[in-house]
């Protein structure tokens, strides 16, 4: 079922905005790669992140260039020996435990 618009904006006394909408989420994706990958399926060429360059002109990234390029980088560390029990990074900060 599709909803009309909704969202209430709370102002709060230090300047944030508050942005709820009184809608239920629906069924979530297993991860923020499988929604990438989802939405790659049904709008290939549709923007996912735009960049205004030096020159004045918009540099674009569609769905299917960042699930290509992600699928890309996932290869190159499997090539290097990365696997769920050699991890690349500690979950508490972003150091890197292990060079490949």
């Amino acid at each position: 079922m599709t909803h009309p618009p909704a969202v209430t904006v709370a102002r709060r006394e230090n300047g944030e905005l508050l942005l709820t909408c009184p809608y239920a989420v629906g069924p979530l994706p297993r991860s923020v790669a499988h929604l990438l990958i989802e939405r790659a399926q049904h709008h290939p060429d549709r923007s996912l992140i735009a960049q205004l360059s030096d020159e004045g002109e918009w540099q674009h990234l569609t769905y299917s260039e960042a699930v290509e390029g992600s699928r890309r980088v996932a290869q190159w560390l499997i090539n290097r020996g990365a696997s769920k029990e050699t991890p690349l990074a500690n979950g508490n900060h972003a150091t890197i435990l292990r060079e490949f």
